[in-house]
Parts: structure tokens; sequence; C-alpha cells
């Protein structure tokens, strides 16, 4: 794979930490998405370890991600949560803090304890607004939806994403149009 080979490079020869992390981090998602779960839980690893060097907030924060992303896709929702809220507590604000809220919410969703009475979801929906992030509020909203549905609330659910259905076609991303 190209890409991985190129990653690798950078990984092992760029002299800058910041670029290696981000490489890393781009390489962990290739490898997840390829179902490479084995390679990639050993890039995480060892990039953990080396995660308390990072100073960057940005290059910090991309691990984080695909850390969470990793362990959802392994059944480890806790543990996902976990780097959502070390996500939140380094970038309460903006873009990643937008991220951090809807994989908080998502991994709370993914283990069956997103409480539709806490305002945590409205939250991260509103942030994400904010700052015109409308595809991540709506993949919120998705989750609140699918849990209204699990509570036998289908008008709320209906109510929830009925509003957004317009926007949700625009976006041409096939992870929410196809639920």
């Amino acid at each position: 794979n190209k890409a991985k080979a190129a990653l690798e490079a950078v990984i092992d020869g760029a002299p800058q930490e910041t670029l290696k992390m981000h490489a890393t981090a781009n390489l962990i998602n290739i490898l997840g998405v390829g179902h490479h779960y084995e390679e990639a839980f050993a890039r995480l690893d060892q990039a953990l370890d080396y995660l308390p060097h990072v100073t960057d907030k940005d290059a910090r924060f991309h691990l984080m991600a695909e850390a969470a992303q990793l362990l959802m896709q392994a059944g480890q929702y806790e543990l996902a949560s976990t780097y959502a809220d070390q996500i939140l507590v380094e970038n309460p604000l903006g873009r990643n803090g937008c991220i951090g809220m809807y994989i908080k919410n998502h991994a709370e969703f993914l283990r069956n304890n997103l409480q539709l009475s806490d305002p945590e979801y409205q939250n991260g929906i509103a942030a994400c607004e904010k700052i015109h992030e409308n595809l991540m509020a709506d993949s919120i909203r998705r989750d609140v939806a699918n849990a209204y549905l699990q509570q036998g609330k289908l008008a709320d659910a209906l109510a929830l994403l009925q509003s957004r259905y317009p926007h949700v076609l625009e976006y041409e991303y096939l992870d929410l149009t196809s639920e």
C-alpha cells in the first residue's frame, strides 16, 4: 500500500515530532479502516507511550481522536470515552472540541450509556453548530435519534431528524444518509 509506505517513511525519517505524530495518527486510521487491527494497536501503543512528550495540541488531538475511533471499532467504548474526555480537557472549544464532543457522545451511545435527559448531547450539537461543523452536529443527532428508537420513541426520533434531512443529503456522507 503506497499510503502506508509513505506514512512509514515520514514516521521513520521526519525530523519534526509533530509531523511524525500526525503521520502515525493517519497510519493508525488507515490500518483500522483496513481491518489491520493488530498492527494498528501496535502503532497506537507506541504512539501513546510517547504522547506525554508531545506538546503540539493538534498532534495530540489527532492521535487521541484516532485512538478513540480505533477503540470504538474494537468495542472498547469506555476507554474511547476516556480519550474523548482528555480531548475535551485539552480542547474545550473550536473544531477539536466539537469533534471531541461527538466522539464522547458516540462512545456513550455505543456503550448504551447516552442519557437523553443529560444536556451533554445538546451541548455538543450547539457547540458544533456554533462553528458550522454541521456534519458533526448531525452525527450526534443520529446517535440521539437511535437512542430514542431504542426506547421506543419513534416520534421523537423522527422529529429530531426530519428538520435536518435535506442538509444531511447535501453532505453526501453515506454514514448518515444510510441510517
